[in-house]
């Protein structure tokens, strides 16, 4: 039976059992069974996986989500260390240049004062050529006495040695300027091609980087679309876990109406401590868990607890606090196995976490038969058994039918 159907059959079974006078033999309404619980549970458990296969996807997803920022995180540090590099050289490329204007300078001075002494040269030559003082026989003959011999052969000598040692030192400081100016114009091409390598490995790094952010926005898209996904799968879970309680409370009004009672919310229920035996044996007292608002001890879990946690160690044997008829005894993601017992007059009990279920769906239990074994199955921080009271399919504290001077708390 689908899920919109049973909703329309308990509004319709709620308005008949409202009208005064309304008896069976009139009109019959169709009888809710234990298949149609099991029907919706077998729903339920379909969502459950479901949302388990949501879950992981998204889990999935923010993996995938968390390495791509990381990864941006690092490609951001690349590119600043990048960029600090090009701007190095750039300042070392503008020194360098500097530099070079400067021995330019220099070099041109270089070559303006070797040409200005070769000038310089050639008119001594030619002064000394139209003096006839071009050779020391022509200085020896021009002289007419020893002491006009020995001052133009030394005025001739002279004027020889300036010559040569001024263009040699001439040449010299040029070439050295030339070789000063080689060398800086390699180091500066070398860091212009230092700074091309630069901004290759730039333009390869921001490439990189901008195919990650999109890589990103698609990740966040994605995770957002997954999260809706889940809160959607939530959503039917929800709704699935109400028609399970619809369903109960069919039940019960169809008891109602055969015994022709009055669908009162609580005339049926539980009247007074004594009704039903402690779940565990005797020596397990111990509430880790109360009914009502909590912290959400995992991921996923309520953060209002409708049962109490009883600690006991794995494979305690569970018992039936009542008489009735196992309406579920199967796999559920939050309960782990789990065993549904309706006891009838619109209670019924509900025990989850098992290490083995002992009982199936549709068996008649007596108070006290051992149902299942303590475990930690589903969600669960270890093993211990979640244990719940539903009169007329509300979720009541357990605790208020039982003496509880004897219990220890553990609440953590």
């Amino acid at each position: 039976m689908r899920k919109g159907s049973l909703r329309v059959l308990a509004i319709l079974l709620s308005v008949i059992l409202l009208i005064p006078g309304f008896t069976w033999g009139t009109a019959k309404a169709k009888e809710v069974t234990n298949e149609d619980v099991d029907n919706a549970k077998k729903e339920k458990e379909a969502i459950e996986k479901r949302l388990e296969e949501a879950e992981n996807n998204l889990a999935s997803i923010k993996s995938s989500k968390a390495n791509v920022e990381k990864y941006i995180q690092q490609l951001d540090g690349q590119l600043e260390e990048i960029n600090g590099k090009i701007y190095d050289l750039s300042l070392s490329m503008e020194e360098k240049q500097l530099q070079i204007d400067e021995t330019e300078i220099e070099l041109d001075n270089a070559k303006k004062d070797e040409a200005a002494q070769y000038e310089s040269m050639k008119l001594r030559i030619q002064y000394m050529y139209e003096t006839g003082q071009t050779t020391y026989l022509e200085a020896i003959l021009a002289s007419d006495n020893i002491s006009e011999l020995l001052n133009n052969t030394e005025y001739v000598k002279s004027i020889t040695e300036y010559d040569k040692s001024m263009m040699d030192k001439l040449v010299m400081t040029k070439n050295l300027i030339q070789e000063t100016d080689d060398k800086l114009k390699t180091e500066y091409a070398e860091l212009e091609q230092l700074k091309i390598d630069s901004e290759a490995e730039l333009a390869a790094a921001e490439y990189l980087y901008s195919q990650k952010q999109i890589e990103l926005a698609k990740l966040v898209e994605q995770e957002k679309e997954a999260a809706q996904l889940e809160e959607k799968i939530k959503s039917e879970r929800d709704a699935a876990d109400k028609n399970i309680d619809n369903l109960l409370a069919q039940i019960q009004a169809q008891e109602e109406a055969k015994k022709r009672a009055a669908a009162q919310a609580n005339s049926t229920a539980v009247a007074a401590k004594g009704d039903l035996i402690w779940p565990l044996p005797a020596y397990c007292k111990k509430v880790t868990e109360l009914f009502g608002a909590r912290t959400a001890p995992v991921a996923g879990a309520s953060t209002y607890h409708m049962a109490i946690d009883l600690g006991a160690a794995s494979g305690t044997p569970v018992y039936a606090a009542a008489s009735g008829t196992v309406l579920v005894a199967e796999w559920n993601y939050s309960y782990g196995y789990y065993v549904l017992i309706y006891h009838g007059n619109g209670v019924a009990t509900l025990y989850a976490h098992s290490s083995k279920l002992l009982v199936k769906a549709g068996q008649e239990v007596n108070q006290g038969d051992t149902i299942m074994l303590v475990g930690s199955t589903g969600y669960s921080t270890g093993p211990h058994l979640h244990y719940e009271v539903r009169i007329n399919g509300t979720r009541v504290n357990p605790l208020d039918y039982y003496d509880t001077s004897g219990l220890q708390y553990y609440i953590y």
